[in-house]
């Protein structure tokens, strides 16, 4: 198994908040678990868009080795 990591990024200034995150893809045993996390994804999404309008952008990148996942919130 490989080792597992997360790599997070986060600048601000009076402006913009940018948070980045990167991690390992988990091996998952069975294709129904991965099927089910994307419920998470839609929820992160409706809650920023209640919070923030249109002043956020969210880039997710789903790879089969890595997870990677761009915000920013323009202030």
């Amino acid at each position: 198994d490989p080792k597992s990591y997360v790599y997070i990024d986060l600048e601000a200034d009076n402006k913009q908040i940018r948070f980045t995150s990167k991690n390992n893809q988990p091996v998952l045993k069975n294709n129904i678990s991965a099927k089910r996390m994307g419920i998470g994804i839609k929820n992160v999404k409706r809650r920023l868009f209640l919070y923030y309008g249109d002043s956020y952008s969210i880039d997710i990148l789903d790879c089969t080795d890595h997870f990677k996942v761009e915000l920013l919130i323009r202030l």
